[in-house]
Formats: structure tokens, sequence, C-alpha cells
């Protein structure tokens, strides 16, 4: 089982080259960087990072076939491809709410959009493309269709069924990474992080959840919903829910979505953890 770390949005750009650097130190062996949202642009902090590491791979996750047109995604990563020597992967998504909303896009035709984007980034840019699990429509094309499966910001009940979808056509790649909090102000920002990501579920996770689309555009997460969401507290107490999850769904990659806050620090008590993790499963 390999290991990875995803990086979301609003890092200074040199502090993320910076953390991927570090998690190849650390052994790591997956780096994605946030593909949407706000800074810094993840392609061009990729690239950079593509000349400063050797093993890692670099994925970019996700992107959608909104922000930039496919082509234009396809040449970029043949480029970062190129410059670490075949180490690149795409993740393809049909874009979060609260991203399409800032760009005043409403998709009528998601699932068709995504899968012309995969076939122009698979046919130009010769790299693997990856495709963001998450309700079942999308998850048994990436089953049927991807080369992967990456799998963010699902509630944990959620989990096991979703990847019955992505393993229904094909035993595809799956990344499975689960948020954590190692710090106050961390949890907060997962916090308010998570809350977003629950509008792009569907309504019956919603409901099984017992939150509604008013209260999270509203309201913080309370913690017994973040529970279900993100991991927190101890390491000990961490490593063990993560060993649990390796065992239950057996993904080929397991690892943490990291917060832009104390992003270093993270980075290092992230590969403690992911070390124990792979050693017991």
């Amino acid at each position: 089982m390999r290991t990875g770390i995803w990086i979301s949005p609003g890092s200074a750009p040199r502090d993320v080259v910076d953390a991927i650097v570090a998690a190849e130190r650390a052994g790591i062996d997956d780096v994605w960087v946030s593909g949407e949202g706000p800074l810094p642009e993840p392609f061009s902090v990729l690239a950079a990072a593509a000349l400063r590491t050797e093993r890692v791979r670099l994925g970019v996750g996700v992107t959608n076939p909104y922000e930039r047109l496919p082509i234009v995604t396809a040449w970029m990563a043949h480029t970062i491809n190129d410059l670490c020597g075949g180490r690149f992967v795409v993740g393809l998504g049909p874009g979060s709410a609260s991203t399409l909303e800032s760009l005043a896009v409403a998709p009528t035709r998601p699932l068709h959009d995504c899968r012309d984007a995969l076939h122009t980034i698979r046919r130009v840019g010769g790299v693997p493309v990856y495709v963001e699990a998450r309700g079942e429509h999308l998850s048994r094309w990436a089953s049927r269709e991807g080369d992967g499966a990456f799998v963010l910001d699902v509630p944990m009940p959620a989990i096991g069924e979703l990847m019955g979808w992505v393993r229904s056509v094909r035993p595809v790649d799956v990344n499975l990474f689960v948020p954590v909090a190692f710090t106050e102000p961390q949890l907060e920002e997962i916090r308010a992080r998570q809350g977003r990501a629950l509008l792009d579920q569907s309504v019956a996770v919603r409901e099984s959840l017992g939150v509604t689309d008013e209260a999270l555009r509203s309201e913080p997460l309370s913690d017994t919903v973040l529970g279900a969401c993100a991991l927190w507290g101890a390491p000990p107490s961490i490593a063990s829910r993560l060993r649990w999850m390796a065992a239950r769904h057996k993904p080929t990659t397991i690892g943490f979505a990291l917060p832009a806050a104390d992003l270093e620090g993270s980075v290092g008590r992230a590969a403690e953890i992911l070390h124990d993790v792979q050693s017991a499963v």
C-alpha cells in the first residue's frame, strides 16, 4: 500500500513546493495539490516541484473541465510529465459547487464533459487520469474508463458503498485521502472546508449526517458531523482509525488531506503516522 498527502489551497507557492520536497524526503509516495479554488495555481507549483524531486509521484487533484480547457490541461500535464520523468497524474472531476458558483458556471452535463476531458487529456497529454469518485455515476464511470479513482472529502460512513461502485467494473487503483488536523487552527480550517465539501455530496449522504443545505451555508459543522468527515486528536488515535480504514477499504494509496495552516509541520506528522499504518496493513 502506498502513502500520500493532498495539499489544500491557500498556502504560498514556495511553501507548497518545499512541502512536496519534504514529503519525498520523509518517504511519502504520492503528493497531490488541489486543482481548484484559490491560489496557488497547481500546475505551476507542480512544475517547480518536478525539478526538485526524483521519486515522488505528483498529481493535480482535482481539476475540472470548466476552469481550464481540457486541451490546455493536456498540454500542461504533458509538459510536467516530461519535467518529472513520467511521474505526473491528472485527477479529474466535475468541479466543486463553490468553485463553479464563483465562475458563474452551472454545468448541465458534468459526466459528459468529464468524459470528453478525460479522452483529450489521455490522447494529447499521455498521462494517467484518475477520476474523482463522488456519487454513483462518477464512481462507476471511474471504474469503467479511468486509470484510477481519487477519493477525497467523502464522509467516512459513505466510503464503503462508494468503493463498491469504484470497483464495480474493473479493479482500478484507488487513492483514499482523509482530512486531518493536528492543531486547533487546522481543526477550524477543515471544519470550514468540510462544510463546503458536503454541498457536493448527495442529498442522501447529507441527510444521513443530519445536515441541510441551509445549515451548511450558514453554520459551522458540529464536532459530531465533522467527526464523520475528518480525523483529529492524538497521533495514536488518528493512526488507529486510519489503520482500520486501510484494512477495511484496501485502497492502493492511503493518505491525509492536509490543511494549509502549518503545512511544513504537518508533513512530518503525517509521514510518521502513514508509515505506521503502512507497516501494519
